[in-house]
Order: C-alpha cells, then sequence, then structure tokens
C-alpha cells in the first residue's frame, strides 16, 4: 500500500487540477441570524436583509443559479425552515429566508450547502 502526501495538487501546466467525478459543495454557509459568517466556502460577504431574510455573495459563480442547483438547508437549534429565495436566486448569489412553522419570517442561525458546477 502507499501513501500520497501533498499540500498542493497541480495539473501539467503548473495549474489547478481538474478532479472528475467528484460532487463535493461548491457553496457551504453556516451563519447566525444576522449573516455573521462563522464557516464558509466560496461566500465572499453576508448581508442581514431584515427579519428572516439574508444574502450571500459568492466569491466564484456557479454555472447555473442557486435555486437550479441541490441545495441542503437547516436551522441551526430552532424550529424554522430554511428556503432558497427562488425569485431573487442568482449564479453570484444566494438568497435565503426562514420561516417558523407558522410560514412568518423569523431569525434564526442557518446552514447551507449547495452542490452544483462553478461557472
Amino acid at each position: 500500500m502507499s501513501t500520497l502526501k501533498a499540500d498542493t495538487i497541480q495539473n501539467t501546466s503548473g495549474g489547478a487540477a481538474t478532479l472528475t467525478q467528484q460532487e463535493a459543495a461548491r457553496v457551504t454557509i453556516a451563519a447566525s441570524d444576522a449573516a455573521v459568517l462563522f464557516r464558509s466556502l466560496n461566500v465572499s460577504s453576508g448581508v442581514d436583509e431584515g427579519t428572516g431574510d439574508y444574502k450571500y455573495n459568492l466569491t466564484n459563480s456557479l454555472s447555473t443559479t442557486s435555486a437550479e442547483n441541490c441545495v441542503s438547508t437547516c436551522a441551526l437549534g430552532y424550529q424554522t425552515i430554511i428556503r432558497i429565495k427562488t425569485a431573487e436566486a442568482s449564479t453570484s448569489v444566494v438568497d435565503i429566508e426562514s420561516i417558523n412553522t407558522s410560514a412568518s419570517q423569523t431569525n434564526a442561525a442557518h446552514g447551507v450547502a449547495i452542490h452544483g458546477d462553478l461557472a
């Protein structure tokens, strides 16, 4: 058995290696109820747009809108539903809202993972 240890893998031209057959999340968000990021991947900033309304700007755009990709969401410690706002979805912005079990917008810490291809 061999062990491969590396800090950086490059293609033969010295650029980023293309990994095939990979289905890792392209965007991850773990944020407070005020859009303060705890952890993220491919997110440049978060904006609290009001009660239960959050927007995240992506560092690298997706090839299709955030609503057209496989999306997983969760509310962290609340009885809340997190959903992508499809009318405001784009390739460079993830716009979400959190709603409670009465279908009213409510603030909640949240997590989002988006799978798909980068532009």
